[in-house]
């Protein structure tokens, strides 16, 4: 019992480190024990964590496909789609104004579209056929306006260009052979960019208020080609982008046409690249040389979508070297989406020399007074193989060279249309007053001409030639214009029932607002005093007001319950003394 008694005063006496040894070690025998159990739970929890996240990436992985995603999937599809046709329906609207058609048959074409149209009469397609055959020369005609041309006859105008059935091509359509729908709206695409190319010149030189040739950033076109196979840039062509024909709109009950006969050569008949020029007309339609229409046929980008079509362009103009980003912006900003891809400048071969009353001249790509030096040039690129040369020969024809109008050789070329090349002007001619140049000093002769030119040669060395237009440059544009098809009409979202909640909740407020209005405001505020005789009077008088009467007498009721309030004050005094 004393050790015990010792025991205790010692822990008395060191109570203090004891409590400190004993929480030492409490923690240390609390972890000893929960370690186990403690690391058992965190292994588990772990696991399943891990599991549960595996399972989790199965379904964050795009290619899988569940209950919930296909319908959220096709809600967010639709909104795409409609956002899409909403921009397509913009941009058509903002080309529609250049996709214009003969007025006389501008609402069937529109109302059929690029199709044929099968709940039709056969006679009333081919009716329609007929009248866009009788109304396009006047159509393609006022297309050659657009950009003011510059008239020789009268001296008006801005822009020089060839002539319109050279410069816009027209297709060679005839009233008793009509086209069919493909050749009518391949045409119809190619005039419609022809229309946004001229009219893009226009603005741009009315961007700057050009009223002459003098003050106009484009002063004369040479070249405007859209949908031949020399059109293309070469950015496409090393691309190996195809260019292909028109899709065929055909009536689908008619038997299938037959394989056209392939031609002995593959050059037969037509002008190609490095080829022999079409002296007769044939493969023109029937025109002369200079004059021949367009029968080739329009060939189309090769494009994915269903939205718009594309057409190469080439385009050779004369513009003010200080001016040429207006021109190029001007093509830019097109409501046709024009694309530039390859742009060519240099300068004019020859002077270039500014257009002037009753003076008409010949075009090349060189400009105005070029004549026949590179138009000539076969298998130049924008050229369709010698044709150019042919465009260059009718016009010799107008400016009094060498040509006859119907692009025969003639004149002095070929006197009386024969004798200068066998079997072309109908036979050698006869010897009719030939001259005998054996007795002539041909010797003498040929030196006298070599001192004239060596004189010419010399003379021209010491003047100085002032070219007045230095300052005008030849810019060749390469690319493609993108018109957009007709979109589908805007979805009908049901507004009906919403447009009938609409309007019949306006409806039924008006006659009661017409009705409130004149009968409280004046009466009640009017006299204060005595509202009950009023509304008396005028209920008499005016039936429609009984609503108005209902109203009124509780107001009335009000100041008499206010007059009694006053009287008792003044009974209370009374007693009191």
């Amino acid at each position: 019992m004393d050790q015990l008694k010792v025991f205790l005063k010692q822990a008395v006496k060191y109570r203090f480190w004891i409590a400190i040894g004993i929480s030492f070690l409490l923690p240390l025998i609390g972890y000893a024990v929960g370690f186990g159990t403690i690391n058992t739970e965190t292994t588990t929890r772990e696991k399943a964590i891990k599991d549960a996240k595996t399972e989790i990436a199965k379904y964050t992985t795009p290619g899988i496909v569940n209950g919930q995603y296909q319908p959220e999937a096709a809600k967010k599809k639709e909104v795409l789609v409609q956002d899409v046709d909403a921009t397509w329906r913009k941009l058509f609207a903002t080309q529609e104004p250049l996709l214009k058609w003969p007025p006389e048959v501008e609402a069937r074409f529109r109302k059929w579209g690029r199709k044929y149209p099968a709940d039709v009469d056969r006679n009333q397609i081919q009716t329609t056929l007929i009248n866009y055959t009788v109304a396009y020369p006047a159509f393609w005609q006022s297309i050659y306006k657009i950009f003011k041309p510059f008239n020789f006859d009268d001296g008006t105008g801005i822009v020089v260009a060839p002539e319109p059935n050279v410069l816009i091509a027209p297709a060679d359509f005839k009233q008793e052979s009509p086209p069919d729908l493909t050749l009518v709206w391949a045409e119809q695409d190619r005039l419609w960019v022809l229309t946004a190319l001229l009219d893009a010149i226009a603005k741009v030189n009315d961007s700057v208020g050009a009223k002459d040739w003098d003050g106009a950033i484009v002063k004369q076109i040479n070249v405007l080609e859209v949908g031949a196979s020399t059109d293309q840039d070469q950015k496409s062509m090393a691309k190996g982008e195809a260019l292909l024909p028109p899709d065929p709109i055909a009536d689908p009950s008619a038997p299938p046409p037959a394989a056209p006969v392939a031609a002995s050569e593959p050059n037969a008949g037509k002008g190609g690249e490095g080829g022999m020029m079409n002296m007769g007309g044939a493969g023109g339609g029937g025109g002369g040389m200079g004059n021949a229409p367009k029968t080739t046929e329009v060939l189309y980008v090769k494009t994915d979508s269903p939205q718009y079509k594309a057409l190469p362009i080439k385009m050779s103009v004369l513009v003010d070297q200080g001016r040429m980003a207006n021109f190029l912006v001007g093509l830019e900003n097109s409501p046709m989406s024009i694309e530039i891809n390859e742009v060519e400048f240099s300068k004019p071969l020859t002077p270039v020399v500014k257009p002037a009353y009753g003076e008409r001249p010949s075009f090349g790509s060189g400009g105005m007074g070029m004549g026949m030096g590179m138009s000539m040039m076969g298998g130049s690129k924008g050229d369709d193989g010698m044709s150019s040369m042919g465009r260059a020969m009718g016009n010799m024809s107008r400016s009094g060279g060498g040509m006859s109008p119907g692009g025969a050789m003639g004149g002095d070329m070929m006197p009386g249309g024969r004798g200068m090349m066998p079997g072309m002007g109908g036979g050698a001619s006869k010897a009719s007053g030939g001259v005998d140049i054996r007795n002539q000093n041909t010797k003498k002769a040929r030196e006298e001409k070599a001192k004239k030119e060596k004189e010419a040669a010399a003379k021209s060395k010491t003047e100085k030639k002032i070219d007045q237009y230095y300052n005008v440059i030849e810019v060749t544009v390469y690319g493609r214009a993108r018109f957009y098809l007709a979109p589908p009409p805007p979805p009908e979202l049901a507004p009906s029932t919403a447009a009938a909640s609409n309007t019949t909740p306006p409806s039924t407020p008006d006659p009661t607002k017409v009705e409130a209005a004149p009968t409280t405001p004046s009466p009640v505020p009017a006299d204060p005093a005595k509202p009950a005789d009023t509304p008396k009077e005028g209920g008499n008088v005016t039936p429609p007001d009984s609503t108005a009467k209902k109203e009124e007498p509780p107001k009335a009721e009000t100041p008499p319950a206010e007059t009694p309030k006053a009287e008792t004050p003044k009974t209370d005094p009374a007693p009191k003394p």
